[in-house]
């Protein structure tokens, strides 16, 4: 069973997200050589009550494709989305908060 089959079980449900809508998502964000172009982003924190709210994780530069899943769900499965790949984003869908995931430590950020 690979890393990602471990973070498709633990997550329960989940929908893969389509190879057109991973290009628009990965389109909309600001990078720079394939990670998140800090200067243009700012640090910010989760809003309170976001449990609910869907999101996508997604492993630039992998073969896994993205998965979106709710928030809650997502949040108890942080160590098995690392254990996928070094990179990984969490886009909070209707939100403006991205969650980077860099070889263990997490950011908070949203557009400047």
């Amino acid at each position: 069973m690979t890393a990602f089959d471990k973070l498709k079980a633990a997550l329960g449900s989940y929908k893969i997200v389509r190879k057109f809508e991973e290009k628009l998502l990965l389109g909309s964000l600001k990078l720079d050589g394939g990670r998140l172009d800090i200067r243009r982003y700012r640090v910010a924190e989760l809003p309170r009550s976001i449990e609910n709210i869907p999101c996508v994780i997604l492993f630039p530069n992998t073969e896994n494709p993205p998965i979106k899943c709710g928030f809650l769900q997502m949040s108890r499965c942080l160590s098995e989305i690392a254990a996928v790949s070094h990179y990984a984003l969490i886009v909070l869908v209707n939100r403006a908060e991205i969650i980077e995931i860099y070889r263990g430590e997490i950011t908070i950020v949203t557009p400047r």
